[in-house]
């Protein structure tokens, strides 16, 4: 069994010699096709006093060409995938390529590595399979399994993983995967049989050599090591990024009934300005980002708010890019139900707690460092 390993700084400057490698392995692969016969015949050709004589025949036993079992492994991704917490099928890719000179079936095995510098947590519910429709799930007429892979050729292996609720951010979960060569016979055919959409029985070591068996090399450790018809990488996984967004709601009184915009109080009938702030000092972007804000019963959320704007306006959005170094500002119309405007902004009137109105908002993602500021107004009860 080969296992592949590699500290993590090093996976990248050992991909470019890998490449070389499975490149150089692939020059030499093939051969002639496991199964096929192969007979030969010596004549004899003589006269005996000037007298030819029939020929003679030495038929030698025919053979049947064993299987070699020569097979690489690898990463098929530059770098670990990032993983938020809680997610769920998280996708690491693998390539399996078959250098023996039969096609092979692989049962495929993938596990958390469990030891090892780099390992600090571990991921769960793992599958592995060929993921035919490249939609990350298995489904369909895909398979846990490789089915008949051909001699020469190459397919990619899709490992999906649950990742924990609860992470750090930066921790890693290393993968490991096993392809096992498994017998490709589909019933019918011995040379070049053809996927058959069931998994063999794996492949044992042939012993010693019967001439009329198709028996079993392994070869894929290297001439002279042979092997056991397995490989294991182990140095691809997920790394955890943990965005842990902050927030903060403040209120300013804007004007009150009795002193207008000249020192206001917060009275009956005045009109209060809440900011909400949101910043993401983490290190990975959100991919969805709404706000909810409960108006409180004897609050009166203001659907018409001049400062904001003249076509109906009442809910400011200041939104700032710390990579571009920029602030920018728009507005929106939260309309009492259904969004008309298509702008993301609106009041359920009974989705607060309770029953109460409810202000939903959905805001430009966070990248890192990046902070957005939602206001809008409300007027307290006076009735």
């Amino acid at each position: 069994m080969k296992v592949v390993r590699y500290k993590l700084d090093r996976l990248l400057k050992f991909s470019a010699a890998a490449g070389l490698l499975l490149i150089g392995q692939q020059a030499i692969a093939v051969g002639t096709d496991a199964g096929t016969e192969i007979d030969n015949t010596a004549v004899i050709s003589y006269s005996v006093n000037n007298a030819p004589q029939a020929d003679l025949n030495a038929v030698a036993p025919t053979f049947v060409v064993d299987r070699v079992v020569n097979f690489t492994l690898d990463t098929d991704n530059a770098a670990l995938t990032d993983t938020a917490p809680g997610e769920t099928g998280a996708i690491v890719l693998y390539t399996l390529t078959n250098i023996g000179n039969s096609p092979l079936d692989f049962r495929l095995v993938a596990d958390n590595v469990t030891t090892g510098d780099d390992d600090d947590m571990q991921a769960g519910t793992f599958v592995a399979f060929v993921d035919t429709n490249t939609n990350g799930l298995l489904d369909g007429a895909e398979t846990a399994f490789v089915d008949a892979l051909p001699e020469g050729d190459t397919v990619t292996i899709t490992v999906l993983a649950d990742a924990p609720a609860v992470v750090v951010d930066g921790e890693i979960a290393l993968v490991t995967l096993s392809a096992i060569a498994a017998d490709p016979y589909d019933g019918v055919n011995t040379v070049n049989p053809a996927a058959d959409g069931s998994l063999g029985a794996d492949l044992v070591d042939g012993g010693l050599d019967a001439t009329g068996l198709i028996e079993s090399v392994f070869d894929e450790d290297g001439p002279g090591v042979g092997g056991d018809g397995i490989q294991v990488f182990d140095t691809d996984g997920y790394q955890f990024d943990f965005t842990a967004l902050t927030i903060a709601k403040a209120s300013a009184v804007i004007s009150d009934p009795v002193n207008g915009t000249s020192s206001p109080f917060a009275i009956p009938g005045a009109i209060i300005e809440y900011t909400v702030s949101i910043g993401n000092p983490g290190s990975s972007s959100t991919t969805s980002l709404t706000i909810t804000d409960d108006i409180q019963p004897d609050l009166n959320f203001q659907i018409s708010v001049p400062d904001y704007g003249a076509s109906g306006e009442n809910v400011r959005i200041e939104f700032t890019d710390d990579s571009a170094g920029s602030t920018s500002t728009s507005y929106c119309v939260a309309e009492i139900g259904v969004d008309v405007n298509g702008d993301n902004c609106r009041v359920d009137p009974t989705g607060g707690s309770g029953g109460i109105p409810q202000l939903i908002i959905t805001v430009p993602n966070l990248d890192p460092n990046d902070s957005v500021d939602v206001q809008f107004r409300a007027e307290i009860d006076n009735s």
